[in-house]
């Protein structure tokens, strides 16, 4: 990590001092100004021709550093400040920030930056022979750092040096109120220093795996209480408040080892020179040098949000961005709009092969997830759920894409090769699905669960291959709930119509009649005879389309087929 070297004069006066210089540890700077705004490391990139002016001793903005007003949960408003061996100065210091050190240049070119007492306050300033240039926090409400000859900001060039105590000054997390999974709430965070949770927070960070077919997912891998510096991390809250959500700042012996595995990127810096008072990036060459961003690509990126209310990773939407138009020095021709991923945070990387299976997002799934994920096989229409009991036996629990008539399988293929019976509906499988309008159930399935159908108001046929009336969940009353029994047909084998209108619940149904095959089942090929009606005129050849045929009764194969 680059460091920032501060040299501290001795001889701090009698007067009570309200920030105090310690010793090592993280601080906060504060302007004395009537702004009152902290000093942040907001980038890493300097012009370079404004850095021979500074090191020439000439006045100019220093674009490595900036002031904020709130820097609860900024991390680039914390600073470490530690003791230097020097061999010019028994009061050097290094300062460390955002991993990088923008004033560098300062000690390259033989000068160095000083903190010294004035009363109350601290000057901070560099000095090269008889140069002697003051950081100073710039006029106007952009809050840029300047560096100045005294006096020609007096009322901007004090600070107050303040120690990250953990009361008075602490690093609080901020979560996203637009990303909620029950009671709790989500951010991620991307900061130099390692930290310790408060109470009632979690920190994870992403693995990825593979499931047996190759369908790839992203896991959520729990961090135990202490977070290593430089790494990208999903912060789990219990508030919203900051305040509540207090971290310790750790050092030294204190700080845990780097963890291996996290697939999750950070970014430190999010520094785009703006118009005063606009939302527009002024892209002049000069700028351009210190422009310092991560432009938000969706198909190479993902980051926090939410997959059907649960955690997940998502292609951002512009909240989730820093957002900026582009446009000409002359200020009217706009080159286009900047999305950035904004500083000290987090984003998941995704190969660009990956992009349209990502577009509806990524579930962040712990280990109990992934277990439970592996457990389920999805077709182009609905999901199924392997068998507690074991064997090669699912359950279809999910409609997901099924609308009109759905013939649900015998036999669906997992994501391990194998084939698996279909021998249950889950409870609630189709619940409320207002676009299915009639169902075939194949004779491998043996127990419905209860609310399977329940709100299906548009069901008008349900056709059962089971000879015996498949078993109900335990409340049998509520898998037909909002069905209209009175209009929607029930078709049997024609051997068991009898059984099933003596069923309790499948007897409820008005219309229950013999199954015969339906003409929208049968495929022409080269096995299939023509189609003929009743009267043994040939109505159809093989070769031609099914779906002409008017409605009716055929035969097939020396079958009787209906059209309905």
């Amino acid at each position: 990590m680059k460091r920032l070297i501060f040299l501290l004069i001795s001889g701090i006066t009698a007067l009570p001092i309200l920030a105090q210089l310690n010793g090592d540890g993280y601080y906060r700077i504060q302007s004395t100004s009537s702004y009152g705004r902290y000093l942040t490391i907001s980038n890493n990139k300097v012009d370079e021709t404004n850095k021979n002016e500074i090191t020439g001793g000439k006045e100019g903005n220093v674009y490595g550093l900036k002031t904020i007003t709130d820097p609860v949960s900024d991390p680039s408003s914390i600073i470490y400040i530690s003791k230097e061996n020097s061999a010019t100065s028994n009061n050097a210091y290094n300062i460390q920030a955002q991993g990088i050190n923008p004033l560098g240049f300062l000690k390259s070119n033989g000068a160095e930056l000083k903190i010294y007492p004035d009363g109350n306050s601290y000057f901070i300033y560099g000095s090269k022979g008889s140069i002697t240039l003051f950081l100073v926090d710039n006029n106007g409400s952009d809050g840029y750092i300047k560096v100045a000859r005294r006096n020609a900001y007096p009322q901007n060039q004090n600070w107050n040096v303040k120690p990250v105590d953990g009361t008075a000054e602490y690093l609080g997390i901020a979560p996203d109120p637009n990303i909620k999974v029950g009671d709790k709430y989500y951010t991620t965070i991307y900061a130099s220093f390692p930290f310790q949770l408060g109470e009632g927070m979690k920190a994870y960070y992403v693995g990825e795996g593979k499931f047996d077919n190759g369908t790839p997912y992203a896991e959520l891998k729990e961090i135990n209480g202490k977070v290593p510096a430089a790494t990208p991390v999903i912060i789990e809250c219990s508030s919203l408040d900051p305040a509540d959500n207090k971290v310790t700042l750790l050092s030294g012996s204190e700080a845990p080892a780097a963890i291996s595995g996290n697939k999750l990127a950070g970014v430190y810096f999010c520094y785009v020179k703006m118009f005063p008072n606009t939302d527009m990036e002024n892209p002049s060459a000069n700028y351009q040098e210190i422009k310092n961003v991560v432009d938000y690509d969706s198909k190479k990126m993902r980051v926090l949000g939410l997959v059907n209310g649960k955690l997940g990773l998502v292609d951002a939407t512009d909240d989730a961005l820093v957002v900026t138009q582009i446009v000409t020095k002359d200020r009217k021709t706009v080159l286009g709009q900047g999305r950035y991923i904004p500083a000290n945070k987090a984003y998941f990387p995704i190969d660009e092969s990956f992009a349209e299976a990502t577009a509806n997002g990524i579930l962040l799934l712990d280990k109990q997830g992934i277990d439970d994920l592996s457990k389920l096989i999805t077709d182009d229409n609905a999901t199924f759920e392997k068998n507690e009991e074991g064997g090669n036996t699912v359950s279809i629990i999910g409609d997901d894409n099924v609308s009109g008539h759905y013939k649900i399988p015998e036999k669906v293929t997992g994501n391990d090769g194998n084939e698996y019976d279909v021998t249950g509906i889950a409870s609630e499988a189709f619940k409320d699905n207002e676009n299915l309008t009639s169902i075939t159930i194949p004779g491998s399935v043996n127990s419905i669960g209860d609310g399977a159908f329940s709100g299906c108001e548009n069901l008008k046929e349900i056709t059962v291959y089971a000879d015996e009336p498949i078993a109900l969940g335990s409340n049998g009353a509520s898998v037909f709930e909002g069905v209209n029994l009175e209009t929607c047909t029930l078709y049997v084998p024609e051997a068991s119509i009898d059984k099933y209108k003596a069923d309790e619940i499948w007897g409820q149904f008005k219309n229950i009649l013999a199954i015969t095959a339906g003409i929208n089942d049968i495929r022409l090929d080269e096995e299939t005879n023509d189609v003929y009606n009743l009267q043994g005129q040939k109505v159809l050849r093989q070769t031609s389309n099914i779906e002409q045929l008017p409605k009716g009764v055929y035969i097939i194969n020396g079958k009787k087929i209906i059209k309905k």
